[in-house]
């Protein structure tokens, strides 16, 4: 194959599988490093950086159809595989591929080179090729995933952890760009710019970014109203001269949450790890609570923990003060349905991108 170059949805795929960890060494070398101290899980590093790799669409894709199979099959996709092309007079619809054109005037290099033949287009101008087709809310969870830092196994299911794919900062500056330099604006680049403040950054799962929306969300949303939570938050402990990680924090009212899955959590040497650093956490005055696999499934179960959390937060005053609450849900029969339908689609939307 020659001058193929993924895009939309295939590049997604590409870049939120594990695959797109071999072109981060550094990343691997350090994981091996932290591995050896015992504290693997406490590095949590910035984005990748793909400017070693960059490249620019200038010829129109070569590749026959076995490879393009082949290649179908190996990002879980099915053919057509979505690609990029230079311009209009490249396009080259076929069973085999769909075309998509190359942002105009773009001052700047489009994609990252993944292979000899083979690139793959900057996350953040695929996000804005399939913003369209998306539900907000569907591309609030796909901007989280693309700044998680986790990858999952298609074989295993397992998770992984990674560099994130991309960053906020990114994503504002690839805007930017965009807006000065293009002749005509990529579609869906003002949903993005708009949603982009909701997205969760530095998840380690898809349970956590489940947690932080649904807990953050406003009520009208059907979520908790408990405002974003910082993910994965960097936490000093004088006694021990160490740091630890909570899942979900917030500074402001120094309250934390950790996502226990019985995956993750479910060993003695885990339970047993979950325990020391909770007992740390605790030593320096932060309240944490626990939400399971199982709460996160069962309403009245989530709904307990969330009343529990909100104590701590002090939010329940704010929350009830305001009319627009009492207006917009003014049974608690309105909210659970709000609610029900924010998990419906959470979950629908994790489906769609694989986790």
């Amino acid at each position: 194959m020659e001058n193929v170059v993924l895009a939309g949805r295939d590049a997604l795929a590409f870049l939120l599988s594990p695959q797109v960890k071999q072109l981060d060494e550094d990343f691997e070398t350090s994981l091996y490093i932290t591995r050896s101290n015992n504290n693997f899980m406490a590095y949590l590093p910035d984005s990748i950086d793909y400017t070693p790799l960059l490249a620019s669409v200038v010829d129109p894709p070569c590749i026959s159809k076995k490879e393009s199979q082949q290649l179908a099959q190996q990002l879980s996709t099915n053919t057509p595989l979505t690609v990029m092309v230079p311009s209009d007079k490249s396009r080259r619809n076929s069973a085999r591929l769909k075309c998509l054109i190359a942002p105009m005037g773009f001052s700047g290099d489009t994609c990252f080179q993944v292979s000899p033949g083979l690139f793959c287009a900057l996350p953040e101008l695929a996000l804005a090729q399939v913003a369209k087709d998306l539900t907000d809310l569907q591309l609030i969870v796909l901007m989280s995933l693309l700044f998680g830092v986790f990858s999952k196994s298609r074989e295993t299911g397992e998770l992984t952890p990674r560099r994130s794919v991309s960053s906020p900062e990114k994503v504002a500056a690839f805007i930017a760009r965009c807006k000065s330099d293009c002749a005509k604006t990529p579609k869906g680049m003002q949903r993005i710019e708009k949603l982009l403040p909701l997205a969760i950054c530095k998840a380690a799962s898809p349970m956590e970014i489940e947690c932080a929306i649904r807990l953050g969300f406003e009520i009208e949303r059907g979520g908790c109203a408990f405002g974003a939570p910082e993910m994965n938050y960097k936490l000093g402990i004088p006694s021990t001269r160490r740091s630890r990680y909570v899942d979900l924090y917030w500074p402001e009212q120094n309250v934390g949450v950790e996502y226990k899955g019985a995956a993750e959590h479910g060993t003695l040497d885990a339970l047993e790890a979950d325990a020391l650093r909770d007992n740390d956490l605790t030593s320096i005055g932060v309240p944490i609570f626990t939400i399971t696999a199982g709460q996160i499934n069962d309403l009245t179960a989530f709904n307990r923990v969330a009343r529990q959390i909100e104590t701590k937060l002090h939010a329940y005053k704010k929350r009830y003060a305001r009319k627009t609450a009492r207006s917009k849900f003014p049974s608690s029969a309105e909210f659970h349905n709000a609610q029900r339908r924010l998990k419906a689609e959470l979950d629908e939307a994790f489906r769609m991108f694989g986790f």
